[in-house]
């Protein structure tokens, strides 16, 4: 899978109804960081695939992970550093 929105749709979803803010709010299991909300199970079900799919564009761009990037993070300066 080569397109993003294909990973949006691997994800594990979940909705549950505040009914103290009378919203839905979603979440994704797998980035559980990452919420949503939306005034209908559908709108909060579509805000949280955006919102995913926000990050997964941010950690394509920005990925780290003692990555071979300079992406300016500590250890990769260090890394890129030792190389030359």
């Amino acid at each position: 899978m080569s397109n993003l929105k294909d990973y949006v749709n691997k994800y594990s979803y979940s909705i549950d109804f505040d009914a103290e803010d009378n919203i839905y709010i979603a979440r994704c299991a797998e980035l559980t960081s990452i919420s949503a909300h939306g005034k209908t199970h559908e709108e909060a079900f579509k805000e949280i695939k955006v919102a995913v799919l926000n990050a997964l564009e941010w950690m394509e761009k920005d990925t780290c992970g003692f990555c071979d990037k300079n992406c300016g993070n500590e250890h990769c300066v260090t890394k890129t550093e030792e190389k030359k």
